[in-house]
């Protein structure tokens, strides 16, 4: 996936697609003490032919996108796989992965990394992934189980990690804070991290640890203020990225695939001005669970648009 040399920024204060993040299922094999799942009344699998149809109409809007006419060669939208569940949970996530590559869109997975077994990194190599994304809060084996409420995965990631060296695929790991506020021993941490990566050939980034945020109020945390990006947009993640549940429902942002308290649109139903026309609405008139918001700042989408 192409990175985004900052030569040429523009400014950019409507709704558009940088990313859209597709959840292949919102079944899970851990429960995360942050991710908001005890909210989801209904499971299921996404259905291939209906990602299909919907990659075949971001393929057809956009070259008409500011983000994309700006820089093509970042080939906006990405395509990210993710949502409240295990993507490799799926049976068909390499076909998910390929249909968007065909289609030229950069492709990246969110895993917590249970499942990156030698036979699904291989999956992952031929479906032509761009970027594998892995939930590592901490090396400490006890505190990372009581984190995800399963056993400990650092060992099936450092396999996968091992196997992955010798091809194209970028890597990366996201750590979260406890949601009790608890923090880790941050320079001991560090220093894990470090030894634990240092032999392999690809550059790993490790990012956080995150304090746990409050998911549109779901959660009792109180490390971030309500959300104001910039003065121009409200919430970056709202203006600039779509989420779309297993079932085709377009909610609102990442934070609702639990809830889906607020549909852009319904059961795959997309229309894209129409969706941009709702974003802008609730930008200006913040539902109930963007009120109750509190996050990180935006750093992901300022380097974009500004």
């Amino acid at each position: 996936m192409s990175e985004y040399s900052g030569s040429e920024k523009m400014v950019l204060t409507k709704s558009e697609p940088i990313r859209i993040e597709f959840e292949l299922t919102n079944y899970c094999n851990a429960s995360c003490e942050f991710c908001p799942r005890f909210n989801i009344a209904d499971y299921g699998f996404m259905e291939l032919e209906q990602f299909s149809a919907m990659i075949a109409k971001i393929r057809d809007i956009r070259q008409g996108l500011s983000v994309f006419q700006h820089n093509p060669s970042l080939g906006f939208p990405h395509v990210v796989f993710g949502g409240y569940g295990e993507a490799l949970l799926h049976k068909d996530f390499p076909e998910f992965i390929s249909i968007a590559k065909v289609n030229y869109l950069p492709t990246e997975l969110i895993t917590n990394g249970a499942l990156l077994t030698l036979e699904n990194c291989k999956r992952l190599v031929t479906s032509g992934l761009d970027k594998l994304s892995i939930s590592l809060h901490t090396l400490d084996s006890k505190v990372n189980e009581q984190i995800m409420n399963r056993a400990d995965t650092k060992e099936t990631v450092r396999s996968a990690l091992e196997f992955l060296d010798d091809f194209p695929i970028g890597v990366e790991i996201w750590r979260v804070g406890r949601l009790d506020g608890g923090r880790y021993d941050l320079n001991e941490d560090a220093d894990a991290f470090k030894r634990f990566l240092s032999p392999f050939k690809k550059e790993i980034p490790v990012l956080g640890p995150t304090p746990a945020w409050n998911r549109g109020g779901q959660y009792q945390s109180t490390f971030y203020p309500k959300v104001r990006d910039s003065e121009e947009v409200r919430c970056h993640t709202l203006n600039y990225s779509l989420s779309v549940s297993f079932n085709g429902d377009l909610v609102l942002c990442c934070c609702d695939f639990s809830l889906k308290s607020v549909k852009l649109a319904e059961n795959w139903d997309f229309d894209f001005a129409t969706i941009q026309k709702k974003v802008e609405y609730c930008q200006q008139n913040p539902p109930q669970i963007c009120q109750e918001c509190g996050k990180p700042k935006d750093t992901y989408y300022v380097q974009f648009i500004r």
